[in-house]
């Protein structure tokens, strides 16, 4: 991970906010991107 570049506590608090914004984007797209493609290939097997 890179060095955080904004200063002082505030920093610190966003630096925080972003992290976990991240970590939560990317375990959302997860679940939906399985949900989608699983969705898919149970419509290709119907049609």
């Amino acid at each position: 991970m890179s060095r955080n570049l904004l200063k002082g506590k505030i920093g610190d608090e966003i630096n925080v906010l972003m992290a976990a914004m991240a970590w939560n984007l990317k375990k959302w797209l997860v679940c939906h991107c399985y949900f989608f493609v699983k969705r898919a290939k149970i419509l290709c097997i119907i049609v």
